[in-house]
């Protein structure tokens, strides 16, 4: 099964694109959980593991610890008169993460 057609079974949905190419709603959300480590919503594990016939909590076990491995830092940011919002939704180093917040601030004063 590939990833698009996981998707097509999670969503149910296509969509044309301005040249009229049709994309399968949610195969980039796919992506995500297969390649960068993202977690899913509950909602979609739930979904997914009915779909290959087994446990949520086997699909994905770090969803149901107290303490997930993986989390999602939401941060409002504020680039000159407009206003934005980045979702980093990966783990990064300190250093990294450092560097982010430096790039941001320095969109504020700029």
């Amino acid at each position: 099964m590939t990833q698009s057609d996981l998707a097509r079974k999670v969503w149910n949905e296509e969509r044309a694109d301005a040249r009229g190419y049709t994309h399968v709603v949610g195969k980039d959300r796919v992506s995500a959980y297969v390649n960068r480590g993202v977690v899913p919503e509950m909602w979609i594990i739930e979904k997914i593991a009915k779909i290959f016939d087994t446990e949520p909590e086997k699909l994905c076990p770090e969803a149901f610890t107290e303490k997930p491995t993986r989390q999602v830092m939401r941060f409002d940011a504020f680039v000159g008169s407009e206003e934005g919002l980045l979702t980093v939704n990966r783990i990064v180093s300190r250093e990294v993460a450092m560097k982010v917040l430096q790039i941001l601030s320095r969109h504020d004063t700029a």
